[in-house]
């Protein structure tokens, strides 16, 4: 299905209310470059140099890791819970502790059903801790859902039959081009761990929170996004600009200006470095450099020999950029200073520009600039109504609920401030 699955959007939003971020460490070794998931050109920041600047189910459910645990993991023996506990409350619908575990035992068995022999074993030992972690997402997932669906039918809306079988035929159709592609949607959910009569629920759930999100946010979405356009495609070129632009392959010692190290003491001692390069042979300068920067280099990359890897142009503070780029392959520079210290450059390859890639269109950023948005105004449309909503949940799993927004600080009388 080429269109964005809003209902799961809606769903995820409301169920992962905490939001989480992608941070990605980068290797300090170096400051080499680095590929970021979308595409974009990274660099190490180390301070030294840079700026500071399924066939099986139509709802797929998630999967768990099943990497093998240490040899000596055993089940830990729990006391048998009451089946009829009611886990949580939903403007009075309830899901008992009963249900829940059930439904976990589906997926843990149909889990254990497809996985290599080699494996299931390691995996038997994990099911306490796997229906551990799957009631929280049953809890989770029963939680948003009927909110959601309360919500749907309070602004009135519904599913018809008729568009039931058009997105059971639109289903169906994704997987036509498949070796032994199912004829029809019954065959397709045949082997669903949650039955056919769950998925055709949980279908529809979809569709009704879909056709919510579209009518409450997405088509009352009169925002003007032209600038946000712009500033991505200025962004995204000075991206592709600087990917393909010149670059160069160095080395650098750094000898740092801080409390311990005067400008003074740091300068005399960059100067001496520098005369004993001088004084070595053509042949082994190189080796040379690599030597004196593991022993005085005060730049994590004196592990490396002081090797930065390659840059391209604007990715290091301008005074060593311009240095980088203007020497000769194989030349020392002379001391370098910055706002880190004094550097020793060494130059070892240059690399010729490339051709950028084509920019994207203003409709592909546009559409690109209106999801992430959306995505923000589904979660707080979502978080609105949970927070509405009657929840009643025990304790085990009383961090699924959304969390309240920090009340702002209180301004200071005027006295207090003196």
């Amino acid at each position: 299905m080429a269109k964005i699955n809003i209902a799961c959007a809606a769903i995820a939003a409301a169920t992962l209310m905490t939001a989480c971020c992608d941070s990605k460490k980068c290797d300090n070794k170096n400051c080499a470059e680095h590929k970021s998931e979308a595409g974009k050109e990274e660099v190490c920041k180390d301070k030294c140099c840079e700026k500071s600047a399924d066939k099986d189910s139509v709802v797929k459910t998630e999967t768990l890791d099943a990497a093998a645990p240490a040899q000596d993991v055993k089940p830990v023996a729990e006391a048998p819970k009451d089946p009829a506990e009611v886990l949580i409350s939903v403007n009075g619908e309830k899901l008992t502790r009963g249900e829940a575990e059930a439904e976990a035992e589906k997926v843990i068995e149909a889990q254990l059903a497809q996985a290599p022999a080699e494996q299931k074993q390691q995996m038997e030992q994990m099911k306490p801790m796997m229906k551990g972690y799957l009631l929280k997402q049953i809890v989770q997932k029963f939680m948003s859902t009927k909110v959601a669906v309360s919500a749907a039918k309070v602004f009135g809306y519904s599913i018809s039959d008729a568009e039931l079988e058009a997105r059971k035929a639109e289903i169906l159709k994704h997987f036509a081009n498949e070796e032994n592609a199912p004829k029809t949607f019954d065959e397709l959910i045949a082997n669903s761990p949650m039955g056919k009569e769950a998925v055709i629920e949980e279908l529809k759930t979809g569709m009704l929170v879909e056709k919510m999100i579209k009518g409450e946010i997405l088509d009352k979405d009169t925002t003007d996004y032209t600038k946000d356009v712009e500033s991505m495609l200025q962004s995204i070129k000075k991206q592709y600009e600087m990917k393909s632009g010149p670059k160069v392959q160095a080395s650098h010692i750094l000898i740092k200006i801080d409390e311990t190290m005067t400008d003074e003491k740091a300068k005399a001692k960059i100067e001496e470095l520098k005369k004993e390069l001088d004084a070595t042979p053509a042949e082994k300068k190189n080796e040379k450099f690599a030597e004196l920067a593991k022993n005085n280099s005060a730049c994590s990359s004196k592990e490396e020999g002081g090797n930065l890897g390659t840059f391209g142009r604007g990715r290091m503070v301008p005074e060593f950029d311009k240095a980088a780029f203007e020497m000769k392959v194989g030349e020392i520079s002379a001391p370098v200073k910055t706002q880190y210290g004094y550097h020793l450059i060494l130059k070892t390859k240059d690399i010729a520009a490339t051709t950028p890639p084509p920019l994207p269109s203003k409709e592909e950023v546009l559409t690109y600039v209106k999801q992430n948005r959306n995505r923000e105004a589904v979660a707080k449309f979502m978080k609105n109504i949970l927070t509405k909503a009657k929840i009643e949940v025990i304790d085990e799993f009383k961090d699924i609920l959304p969390k309240e927004d920090a009340a702002p600080e209180k301004a200071e009388p005027a006295e207090a401030k003196k």
